[in-house]
């Protein structure tokens, strides 16, 4: 391409051949075709180079380099970048074909605005058929530095665009981060810039590639804390402490999620000491919530089940009993604690039981109901008790 194109649009990729083709035909098939595609393959060991080469358009430029991370691989797009407009796209994400056309409409409204984001859709399955919906109501719009700090994201970067000048005051990504990467360049477009926001869905956010970051657990949950701690200084003196104390509480569930109890402990406990609180006291909230001591029936094995264990046993609870209505021959403890038929418990119907499930919530409320627990909570509720305590609602 010669003349400057309107848009650059970045794909960073690695090892990503199975899924890089439908990126690049959705950004191939824009309305809007004022673009250069830059493809920067981050050391690629597949058969990425041969997919690239399939293609016969003057639009696409195709970089190799050594692996660096997907930080690296944007700053090599972006010192090669041509555009007035600079947009970006993960190597499994996929654009409507309206993205660039409504981008540029967002920013010819208002010469003020120098990002664009536009709402992000997933795909679920219903009756057999796959169809996208909205993965969450963003709202913010603007001057928004504050609420979107606050709130800890924007948007994905495959959602995103900015106006190229925006990296003369940003620079570079950092090539030392690699989680939450993504609300490293949003927080800081957000602190400078205006941001304008277009209320469709334009782009599929995908959960297929098995390389995602956010599948490495525990990856991400140190990470996740490692950011904020570098983030810390900064949204205590624009958002206050009790918004970065939510951070921390937060990285507390990602550590459980990745089974790293000792570590969640220790992060929740930091969380509670930002506001003069600690995890003794959370746990006495709780007894009072749950009107009961130290002993609490979990009823359910399942996911949420062995999520409520690691939050409870996080806060400290040591006295708990896995419940589940019928007894399996081939599993007869988790985490080392018996598992009783609910049948067999009714001596301690005075005890508070959580009911773990989602999928036979009703159903196993009933059989507490009829067993004659009278202390019943949903697994919710206790979740809300310790991450978002504001929203618990006691006793059901």
């Amino acid at each position: 391409m010669n003349k400057q194109p309107v848009f650059t649009v970045i794909i960073p990729t690695y090892n990503r051949e199975h899924f890089l083709k439908r990126t690049i035909d959705s950004i191939l098939s824009q309305t809007f075709k004022d673009f250069e595609l830059i493809i920067v393959d981050d050391g690629s060991t597949d058969n990425t180079n041969a997919l690239i080469d399939t293609y016969e358009d003057n639009r696409i430029v195709y970089v190799k380099k050594e692996n660096g991370g997907q930080n690296s691989a944007i700053n090599a797009g972006l010192q090669r970048a041509k555009g007035q407009y600079i947009a970006f796209c993960d190597s499994d994400d996929t654009w409507m074909p309206e993205k660039l056309e409504k981008h540029l409409q967002k920013y010819q409204e208002d010469s003020e605005i120098k990002v664009v984001y536009n709402l992000t859709g997933v795909i679920k399955e219903e009756g057999g058929e796959q169809k996208i919906i909205l993965a969450r109501d963003d709202v913010y719009e603007g001057w928004c530095y504050r609420e979107i700090l606050d709130q800890g994201y924007l948007t994905s970067p495959s959602f995103l665009s900015c106006k190229s000048e925006c990296f003369d005051k940003i620079c570079y990504l950092p090539t030392d981060v690699f989680i939450c990467q993504d609300d490293d360049l949003c927080f800081k477009l957000c602190k400078y810039y205006k941001v304008g926001l277009v209320k469709e869905i334009l782009g599929v956010y995908h959960v297929d590639a098995p390389d995602k970051l956010c599948a490495k657990k525990k990856q991400y949950a140190y990470d996740f804390i490692k950011f904020w701690d570098i983030w810390s200084d900064e949204a205590i003196m624009v958002c206050g402490i009790e918004s970065l104390k939510d951070k921390y509480v937060k990285a507390s569930y990602y550590c459980l999620e990745a089974d790293e109890i000792n570590m969640a402990k220790k992060v929740y406990q930091r969380a509670c000491k930002m506001v003069d609180d600690s995890i003794e006291e959370v746990k006495n909230r709780i007894k009072r919530e749950l009107q009961g001591d130290e002993e609490i029936i979990i009823y359910g094995i399942g996911d949420w089940g062995k999520r409520i264990y690691k939050m409870l046993a996080m806060i400290g609870f040591q006295r708990l009993t896995f419940a589940v209505t019928y007894s399996a021959q081939d599993l007869d403890n988790l985490y080392g604690i018996p598992i009783r038929e609910i049948g067999t418990l009714i001596s301690n119907v005075d005890t508070p039981l959580i009911i773990a499930s989602s999928d036979y919530y009703h159903e196993m409320k009933s059989i507490a109901h009829e067993k004659g627990f009278n202390k019943i909570v949903s697994y919710l509720q206790v979740k809300r008790m310790i991450f978002d305590r504001e929203d618990s609602n006691g006793i059901l």
